[in-house]
């Protein structure tokens, strides 16, 4: 069993896990960045909510396993009944990006503007669910082979993916179903809330899911 323990994510960043602990009900600290024992504690709570909803559904790849220990404990659930639905798709998925931090976000949104590289992002930090811990990107693979979506077939996988997936895990939304810049690989909890409705719960360290 893959045993990816949150501390080993997040500990980099001790005020973004309080903040996503606390909206969860598993820290009842002061938001003060600081990686005391409450967060601690806080940590060894959510590692133990992780480990029963892996027992229940089951554990995958490292990768897959990193990422789903950085969502929110509700959106590891979704997370892994959704694996759990794709086991029956004729090609391999795998989670590949889940929780950012604010400063991870921000990484990626600098890439091709202020650093070199392609841009591979529109939102800046706080303006993406990945902030949140309630997304996740998948990956389809065929043997080695990455799907990109650069081809139909590729593309054509995605959509089948979500149709197979969806009567499954129907609290997920998809980047598929956005009336602008489609994202096929993109999943998120339904919240019901805006972006920035959601950031504010978030850094106040309130439910928002």
């Amino acid at each position: 069993m893959v045993n990816v323990m949150v501390a080993a994510v997040f500990k980099k960043d001790a005020l973004f896990f309080q903040r996503l602990a606390k909206s969860s009900g598993l820290y009842s600290g002061n938001l003060d960045g600081s990686w005391g024992p409450l967060t601690q504690g806080a940590a060894d709570a959510w590692d133990k909510l992780s480990a029963a909803t892996a027992k229940t559904y089951g554990t995958f790849d490292p990768r897959t396993e990193e990422n789903i220990a950085s969502l929110v404990p509700k959106a590891q659930r979704a997370a892994r009944q959704f694996l759990v639905a794709a086991k029956d798709f004729p090609y391999t998925v795998k989670i590949l990006s889940g929780g950012r931090t604010y400063a991870e976000q921000t990484a990626i949104y600098e890439q091709g503007r202020s650093k070199p590289g392609k841009i591979v992002t529109n939102a800046p930090a706080g303006s993406s669910n990945h902030n949140f811990g309630i997304a996740f990107d998948v990956g389809i693979f065929e043997g080695k082979t990455y799907f990109t979506g650069e081809t139909k077939k590729q593309n054509d996988a995605y959509l089948a993916l979500r149709k197979l997936t969806k009567p499954v895990v129907r609290e997920l939304d998809w980047g598929g179903d956005w009336k602008s810049s489609k994202d096929y690989p993109h999943y998120e909890l339904h919240t019901g809330m805006t972006t920035r409705q959601v950031r504010a719960s978030l850094e106040k360290g309130i439910a928002y899911v």
